[in-house]
């Protein structure tokens, strides 16, 4: 059964609003969104529409507030618990923005839950239960027409994904990145995240690291050329990343490297060091 915790419909927040969880939300939390908005989930940021929901899993750490400074903020949401066998066979998709059509109807099954909250009898539990039950599924529904239009979202981003990670040193930005992918960037964001499990500048940081370590035992380049090769802006910002990263500066790497390549090929053809 899904019980009820807080909810509200048509909350209106002041100009440069934020809702943030100091640490995981603790219940399943679903919004509806009646105007622009900025979320953070677990550290990725992504922006949505008006008429897009979310839902959020328990142990998310997540901020919405809203992007245009002129307006408020508002928004119908619902936070409640529920079993796995409750929850799971619905199959729902978490902490990315979906589109809704007729969005309008989560606010009179919200306010449905609020009078059986007040009222309290017998069978308000029952009924509150059927109304998060009924919000659920109409997401649910909203994602199903999503896919059905979004002509396989994997296959698309894995193609653009390979196409990043074998230009790993042009000048990417996100909004290139989603141009690239044919999404708007906050649904290229989610997607990518949740598709990954990671986003798209720090898989594009890991190939650069990657490729530049591959570079430095080629002993062919210099520590600059190999900055520049891998999309670094300068030598100081890439030698500050690779010691963040690795530990070690890439001049440090490479002459390790070397050396035991050296030690390596000696100790094969049977030469000692003494």
């Amino acid at each position: 059964m899904f019980k009820i915790h807080l909810c509200g419909t048509l909350t209106g927040h002041r100009r440069g609003f934020e809702y943030k969880s100091n640490g995981p939300v603790g219940y399943y939390q679903f919004l509806h969104f009646h105007t622009p908005f900025f979320y953070t989930v677990n550290g990725v940021r992504g922006e949505g529409a008006p008429g897009q929901c979310m839902l959020h899993r328990p142990e998310s750490v997540i901020t919405h507030g809203n992007t245009v400074d002129s307006e408020g903020f508002v928004n119908d949401w619902i936070q409640f618990s529920a079993s796995d066998t409750d929850i799971l066979p619905l199959s729902l998709s978490f902490d990315i923005p979906i589109t809704v059509p007729e969005g309008e109807q989560f606010g009179r099954l919200i306010s449905d839950i609020i009078k059986e909250t007040a009222l309290g009898d017998a069978f308000s539990d029952e009924l509150i239960s059927q109304g998060i039950y009924r919000i659920l599924t109409a997401f649910k529904r909203g994602e199903s027409l999503n896919i059905a239009t979004d002509q396989a979202p994997h296959s698309r981003l894995l193609s653009t994904r390979m196409q990043i990670m074998n230009r790993c040193g042009e000048p990417w930005t996100l909004k290139k990145m989603a141009e690239l992918s044919g999404y708007s960037v906050s649904r290229f964001s989610a997607l990518y995240s949740e598709y990954f499990r990671k986003s798209p500048i720090d898989d594009l940081l890991n190939e650069r690291l990657e490729t530049a370590k591959r570079l430095l035992l080629l002993q062919s380049y210099r520590i600059g050329e190999v900055a520049e090769i891998c999309g670094f802006s300068s030598i100081h910002y890439f030698s500050s990343f690779f010691k963040a990263r690795t530990g070690v500066t890439p001049n440090s790497f490479a002459k390790h490297n070397l050396q035991y390549s050296i030690e390596d090929k000696h100790k094969k053809a049977g030469i000692t060091h003494e």
